[in-house]
């Protein structure tokens, strides 16, 4: 009992100091030059876009710009005091700062609205509320402070490694491999862990969502429509995008009605996640479907690549389809449930390995009709789509027979 006592008065002043040491760290006090930086990172994020920005969005964006200023004033100012070089006298000075950080960061929230409102008329949507300006503030503010005290938590975790190291072999050569070390090992966590984890969530919650069909969505009944009794992939297999895309297909009497009679109905072909376990299954199976219901025999053919959620924007081959009276077959594939800018973070080569499966099958097929026999074959692609369609072939593949276009 003795011994437990002295052990507990020994252990516990380290574990007070240690406890302390770390509510240090983790609290310690914003730095004027961090502070100037990340007010100046948070002002541009807040500049015009192409397009509207919801607050969140808005928030999240200028929070994390926020922080990136702001370690990066740490690094300058840990940079410059490595240097020995001389810091300006502390005093009022500090106060200065603060007070022209508000008035900059106020400045930059009402600027932005004018901007952002501007934005919203030319896309023809209403004004955003007087109260964006406090929620981007607040929402930013928050996610600021969760992206530094993460910052401190990794910055903790490397001078441990460091520490330790040092107990083994000389301060200097402990300092760069205790540093090395821990990097590392800060990035095996977070990409082997925390990311596979967040991936993991997001993939399952989207993949319910996707998984819901809707009471007033039918299965189609046309012969040569994706999920019908007589397709090769089945209704629950095309998802939410896919189901959403193939429904909304124009009739040959909704193009009749508009460039005249012999409309044809246009050809829509799509294979979600769940119809294979490999971008290559989906692709054959999708090239199957394609062959099923002639889309090789139709004038034009647009091998499509969505964006994350797999959406097709209608904008891009309704057109087409209305152009060529109809006479147009389209194919895509998803390759993601995410939205564009998650899967561009958590997943970024399985859209390119997507695409580039799908287009080798179709390319092949298409390769093997006589040239006065074969449609014009087009590539399209929005947002991630786009770029994952750029991925999707090889141009010394297409210097014998190059594809017609891309829409």
């Amino acid at each position: 009992m003795g011994t437990a006592r002295t052990a507990r008065r020994t252990l516990c002043p380290h574990l007070a100091a240690a406890g302390g040491h770390v509510r240090a760290r983790l609290g310690a006090r914003i730095g004027s030059t961090g502070l100037v930086l990340g007010t100046l990172f948070f002002a541009a994020s807040l500049t015009p876009s192409l397009t509207p920005r919801v607050v969140a969005a808005q928030a999240v964006l200028s929070g994390l710009c926020l922080a990136a200023g702001y370690g990066l004033g740490v690094l300058l100012r840990w940079l410059w005091e490595y240097l020995q070089l001389p810091l300006p006298a502390a005093g009022r000075g500090r106060r200065v700062v603060l007070a022209v950080c508000a008035v900059v960061a106020m400045l930059a929230l009402w600027r932005s609205q004018h901007w952002e409102n501007i934005v919203r008329a030319l896309m023809q949507l209403e004004p955003a509320g007087p109260l964006r300006g406090l929620g981007v503030a607040a929402g930013a503010l928050v996610v600021a402070v969760l992206a530094v005290l993460l910052g401190r938590v990794a910055l903790m975790l490397v001078h441990a490694v460091m520490r330790l190291v040092a107990r083994r072999i000389p301060r200097r050569i402990a300092n760069v491999v205790g540093f090395v070390a821990g990097v590392l090992l800060l990035a095996g966590l977070v990409d082997g862990v925390v990311l596979r984890s967040v991936l993991d969530m997001l993939d399952a919650s989207y993949r319910q969502a996707d998984a819901l069909i809707p009471p007033d969505m039918p299965p189609p009944t046309a012969w040569d429509s994706p999920g019908s009794a007589q397709s090769l992939v089945a209704w629950n297999e095309l998802d939410r995008m896919g189901r959403r895309y193939v429904s909304a297909r124009p009739t040959a009497a909704d193009l009749a009605a508009f460039v005249g009679p012999g409309a044809r109905a246009p050809l829509r072909v799509y294979a979600g996640l769940p119809a294979g376990d490999t971008p290559a299954q989906r692709a054959r199976l999708a090239l199957a479907e394609l062959e099923r219901v002639g889309g090789f025999e139709r004038k034009a053919l647009v091998v499509i690549t969505p964006t994350g959620t797999g959406w097709v924007d209608p904008a891009g081959i309704d057109g087409l389809e209305y152009l060529y009276r109809g006479d147009v077959a389209s194919v895509a594939v998803q390759y993601s449930y995410l939205s564009s800018p998650l899967t561009l973070l958590l997943d970024p080569d399985t859209g390119g390995e997507t695409a580039h499966a799908l287009f080798r099958e179709v390319y092949a097929h298409w390769r093997t009709l006589p040239r006065g026999q074969r449609p014009k074959l087009f590539l399209h692609g929005l947002s991630l789509g786009a770029l994952n369609s750029e991925r999707s072939f090889e141009l010394f593949e297409l210097l014998e027979e190059p594809f017609d276009g891309a829409v």
